[in-house]
């Protein structure tokens, strides 16, 4: 359980580290990702945990992080697409 509880943490950290500034902010979508996964294949966590968990990625800051990464990647591809057509 204290394993798990260090990869919920790193996730938050993880979260509270993902500024505006970040070039490459997939790769944060991607870890929080991995780190959520990892903690998951090793059980359910205590429910104070979940909870917390829960209210971060809640958040309204978060949100628009993930949206925005989110959409960010969208634009990419269809960028790359229209790009592929263009030449």
């Amino acid at each position: 359980m204290k394993c798990q509880l260090k990869l919920y943490q790193k996730v938050v950290k993880v979260y509270e580290d993902w500024g505006e500034q970040a070039d490459d902010k997939s790769g944060h979508f991607d870890e929080i990702s991995s780190l959520l996964q990892e903690a998951a294949d090793l059980g359910t966590p205590p429910q104070p945990v979940a909870q917390t968990i829960s209210e971060e990625l809640a958040a309204p800051d978060n949100v628009k992080k993930q949206l925005d990464t989110y959409n960010k990647m969208v634009q990419d591809m269809l960028n790359a697409r229209d790009g592929g057509l263009n030449t």
